[in-house]
């Protein structure tokens, strides 16, 4: 197949996806609005983003969204999809007690930090995961739930193949730097939809704004979650490789968008990547038909029926 053929099933499945959800969730559109003028798409410092509105299931703005690229810490979102996945299934719950591995406490980079030998509550190690994208969490975890780490990016691998990751690959539970490890926009705006549409507590978990552990509180320096973009969820990224990152969800009235930004520059030029997307996609999405449709005609390769069943958990949650 070609890049364009491949590039328009990815964007078939993202907004596939992200239609059935908003369908399931919201049951229709907002109010009809006047015509207005015709919105730019923005000019962005950024490597790879992707913009989708999860009413219509329109694929707003695109820029290298299939390409290979470094998912740095954006792996957790996949870390947090298994485990929320085995609370659900009954195989654990989130008040055990996880002991924390000599390899889990000296994992490095972002980190709590953990305790050879303590224990703590698999929440407030996915909290730990969600907030401050903790590294040595994020090991705990998966020796936690699958014996080892090898054993749980196996299974990692197993559900992106699942769900249809197309670009993606894991090679450790955290986003370390490691040659194998790649997605694309459109694979981690797929997954994004799919963990908050299953488990609405990682929504929760990623809009929280402070971490508290041991006395000490951690503070996420990240504006979007103060600005007036409605913004409801979000987890960044970055190592040298892979550049400043996120993927946020936000809402204004009855309308929902997904952005992800890949290898911004720096962490300002990530951010106002995000702001200008979603200021972008509020103002299309403002001239919306009373159907949620957009008035610029949907892509034509976009199906009306997400590529893989959704499941029926806490749909209404979202």
């Amino acid at each position: 197949m070609s890049e364009a053929g491949q590039g328009r099933r990815r964007a078939a499945r993202v907004a596939g996806l992200a239609a059935a959800v908003t369908g399931l969730l919201l049951g229709g559109g907002g109010a009809a609005a006047g015509p207005g003028p015709v919105e730019r798409p923005p000019s962005l410092r950024a490597e790879a983003a992707l913009l989708v509105d999860l009413v219509s299931g329109e694929v707003l703005f695109s820029k290298n969204a299939e390409n290979s690229l470094a998912p740095a810490s954006l792996t957790k979102l996949m870390t947090l999809y298994l485990a929320f996945e085995d609370v659900a299934e009954g195989r654990v719950s989130l008040e055990d007690e996880v002991p924390v591995s000599p390899r889990a406490a000296r994992t490095p980079s972002s980190r709590v930090p953990l305790r050879k030998g303590e224990r703590l509550p698999l929440e407030k190690l996915l909290e730990a995961v969600a907030v401050i994208s903790a590294n040595d969490a994020s090991v705990a975890v998966a020796e936690y739930l699958e014996g080892t780490e090898e054993e749980f990016v196996a299974r990692m691998n197993r559900r992106a193949s699942e769900l249809g990751l197309t670009e993606t690959h894991f090679s450790n539970a955290h986003g370390l730097p490691s040659p194998n490890q790649r997605s694309s926009a459109w694979d981690m705006a797929a997954l994004a939809l799919r963990l908050f549409e299953d488990y609405p507590l990682s929504l929760d978990l990623l809009a929280r704004k402070s971490f508290h552990h041991r006395r000490i509180t951690r503070i996420r320096s990240l504006g979007l979650l103060n600005d007036n973009f409605g913004v409801e969820a979000v987890k960044t990224a970055w190592t040298r490789e892979a550049g400043f990152s996120l993927v946020a969800t936000a809402r204004k009235d009855d309308r929902r968008l997904m952005v992800v930004v890949l290898k911004a520059r720096n962490r300002v030029q990530r951010e106002l990547a995000a702001r200008a997307l979603l200021r972008y996609g509020f103002a299309r999405a403002a001239r919306a038909n009373p159907d949620g449709a957009m008035q610029a005609s949907p892509h034509p390769e976009l199906p009306a029926a997400p590529p893989f069943p959704l499941s029926s958990r806490d749909r209404t949650a979202f």
